[in-house]
């Protein structure tokens, strides 16, 4: 017999006691400790706003104001030796465009770090400079004799280059300004949000000490009352749980009833079909077929009935061996080639080369993909139905590690966005005027390939389609044997 709580020697309730008050003492420090960490990260981004102030924004401002500069002298000295013809000042022009080009090599590496708007301007800089150049190119110049007419006659077209090159460098100091008075706005946020924390520090520590006087107060009651919510609880699940019983031993039970009565009648109609008793009519064999076709169609709803039970009740056997994951792709896709080109749709099978061998139960993945193509076929009124396969990592994969996906992607109606998680749920329609069934086949998907250590996902956007994913595992350890669901409320 376990001892309770009022047996416990009084050592033990005055331990329990202890740690009842040093816990919220616990929590608090912590809280101080994390701000305390959270005031020292802001100082670390403060510091690093403003070696990108004093590092990047600043000398990059300082070489476009070079350019400006060098620009106006280049200006100036070319139209001295168009004036004069003075060989000293074409020498002098040369070292401005070697001033020049050291300049756009500096300032380079600096627009990279302020934003895309900054290197669209730099790169139409680069692209305006030239074409002012270009209006005397220096070969022209090296043999040149000043010529008023011909003088007055280009320097319109210079002029105008020349200023339009100056624009494009006050865009571009403009930007980097603009940059730069951002950083500095973000530096004072910053510090302002660092007197915030300093004083919110202050004032968690004046409170600590009330803090704590009154959760260790309130812990000893909620305690109690947890106490007596986990035995609530614990009883509710009991309660469920043989709910869920009770439900699957239900259905179990009433599937095999009707199984066996509508097998008969399949039955006879195959044997009607067969004209064993005589020939039919061409009315007659319509009518005979329709009756196989309703008759095969809850016989697969009685089996996905019976899936569903086994799944939420831990029976369903799952026999692993190793597969040609490929292979069985494309098998199961063809199985469903006559159906999906009967209903006008196309099929496409794409498989990635060297997909490996992986452990699974090929009936149960079968049945996964027979389910998400018949899905598909149902509710892509025309254009295609697409079955992938490839090994993926990341992506979306439903965990760590190498996984096979096998997508399975329609051109149908599509799902609504705030649909996608539901569409999984037992007896879940969303297009219920658009095909018949029940809703049952997404929700035993999932749970087989959970069972396979995977999962389905569904991917989709209204009016242009879904994609309907199956992941497997490369690699599955022996699982232990599969345990009842514990459902959170019965239904």
């Amino acid at each position: 017999m376990q001892p309770t709580p009022d047996s416990l020697p009084a050592p033990t309730q005055r331990s329990k006691s202890s740690w009842t008050t040093l816990l919220p003492l616990v929590a608090v420090i912590g809280a101080l400790v994390a701000l305390v960490l959270v005031f020292v990260q802001v100082e670390r981004r403060t510091r690093e706003l403003r070696e990108e102030l004093s590092e990047i924004a600043e000398p990059a401002g300082t070489h476009v104001y070079d350019l400006q500069r060098i620009y106006a002298l280049q200006i100036s000295v070319k139209r001295g030796f168009l004036l004069t013809g003075e060989t000293s000042l074409l020498d002098r022009y040369q070292e401005l465009r070697d001033d020049e080009e050291r300049a756009y090599m500096q300032l380079a590496p600096l627009i990279q770090h302020l934003g895309p708007d900054a290197e669209v301007l730099f790169a139409e800089l680069r692209t305006q400079a030239p074409r002012w150049h270009a209006t005397f190119p220096e070969a022209e110049l090296r043999g040149y004799t000043p010529t008023p007419g011909a003088l007055a006659q280009r320097l319109p077209e210079q002029q105008q280059l020349y200023e339009a090159t100056l624009s494009a460098a006050s865009r571009l100091d403009a930007r980097i300004a603009q940059r730069a008075q951002q950083t500095r706005a973000r530096i004072r946020e910053i510090e302002r949000n660092e007197r915030r924390l300093g004083l919110v520090l202050v004032v968690l520590a004046l409170a600590g000490a009330g803090v704590i006087f009154q959760v260790a107060r309130r812990l000893r009651s909620l305690t109690e009352a947890s106490r007596r919510h986990a035995e609530e609880a614990e009883g509710r699940r009991r309660e469920v749980e043989s709910l869920m019983e009770q439900r699957t031993s239900f259905i179990r039970g009433i599937t095999h009833d009707l199984k066996n009565p509508l097998g008969a009648v399949d039955a006879f109609a195959q044997l009607l079909e067969a004209e064993i008793k005589g020939p039919l009519t061409t009315d007659q064999r319509m009518m005979v077929g329709r009756m196989r076709r309703a008759t095969q169609e809850t016989l697969g709803i009685i089996d996905d009935l019976l899936s569903l039970s086994r799944a939420q009740s831990g029976q369903l056997r799952i026999e692993r061996r190793a597969t040609d994951v490929a292979r069985l792709v494309r098998e199961a896709a063809e199985d469903y080639r006559a159906s999906i080109e009967a209903a006008g749709l196309a099929l496409e099978v794409e498989l990635n080369d060297g997909l490996p061998p992986i452990r699974v139960d090929t009936s149960r993945v079968r049945q996964i993909l027979g389910n998400l193509l018949s899905n598909a076929v149902k509710y892509t009124p025309e254009g295609e139905v697409r079955v992938r396969a490839a090994e993926r990592a990341g992506d979306g994969a439903p965990g760590p590690g190498s996984w096979v996906s096998v997508d399975v992607i329609d051109t149908g109606l599509g799902i609504p966005e705030e649909e996608q998680d539901n569409v999984f749920g037992e007896f879940h329609r969303i297009h219920r005027d658009q095909a018949r069934g029940v809703g049952l086949g997404l929700s035993i998907s999932r749970r087989i390939a959970r069972l396979l250590g995977g999962d389905v996902t569904v991917e989709s956007e209204v009016g242009k389609g879904s994609t309907f994913t199956l992941w497997l595992p490369l690699t599955f350890p022996d699982p232990a044997p599969a345990q009842p669901e514990s459902p959170a409320s019965p239904r």
